[in-house]
């Protein structure tokens, strides 16, 4: 009777280190397919960041080169707005009224 009793704690205790090491497997298994899967993730994200990051760039890129083209036609503008107020003073300077106005400011200091 003691023999069959050691028999059946020894399968017993083959039965429950058996569940116990399937159990530790199963964990294992879950725990690399969780860093994979999160490796897999991660990769994802970030080409998917850097596809983002490189489109917005090349809009940022198209719109300072429109910006740039804009800024030359200003300046241009700009420049013969000036260009055209200086001619208008050189003509006012070197014209008779110049003399005029000229002549008059030193009549009235003479006075």
């Amino acid at each position: 009777m003691r023999q069959q009793i050691t028999i059946r704690e020894k399968a017993n205790r083959y039965f429950f280190a058996k569940i116990a090491v399937n159990a530790l497997l199963i964990f294992l298994a879950a725990l690399l397919i969780a860093f994979s899967l999160h490796t897999m993730q991660r990769r994802a994200s970030f080409s998917r960041q850097r596809q983002n990051s490189e489109m917005a760039l090349a809009a940022a890129i198209s719109t300072l080169n429109g910006n740039t083209g804009n800024a030359d036609k200003l300046a241009l503008v700009f420049h013969d707005g000036n260009q055209d107020i200086l001619d208008g003073l050189k003509m006012l300077l070197d014209s008779t009224l110049s003399d005029y106005i000229t002549g008059g400011n030193s009549a009235s200091r003479a006075e």
